[in-house]
């Protein structure tokens, strides 16, 4: 029963994440957001590291490695779905010959 409870407590504290996220306009994949104030104070000493955009007030940092990430995590996906429906057709086969073994 207490894992019942801790199940409902974690979906519980990931849907008040989701709703704070969309309240603030969704975050992108791999930056954060600040405010207006620190991007200035980050210009203002010369940071030209970072690619950021001004939107409404609110300045979204865009991490460049994941940015060059991206492209290969969408491949190692598409990968890994791949594997998981042939691991799927092996094993169904596999319960298919043990079923009609141990009739």
């Amino acid at each position: 029963m207490a894992s019942r409870r801790a199940m409902i407590a974690r979906s519980a504290g990931m849907g008040r994440w989701y709703l704070r996220n969309l309240e603030r306009g969704g975050q992108t994949e791999g930056g954060f957001a600040w405010s207006a104030t620190d991007a200035q104070r980050a210009d203002a000493q010369g940071s030209a590291a970072a690619s950021v955009t001004a939107a409404a007030g609110i300045v979204v940092y865009v991490n460049p490695e994941a940015q060059r990430l991206a492209p290969l995590v969408a491949a190692a996906r598409a990968r890994l779905a791949e594997l998981e429906t042939a691991y799927t057709i092996e094993k169904s086969k596999t319960d298919a010959v043990q079923a009609a073994l141990f009739k």
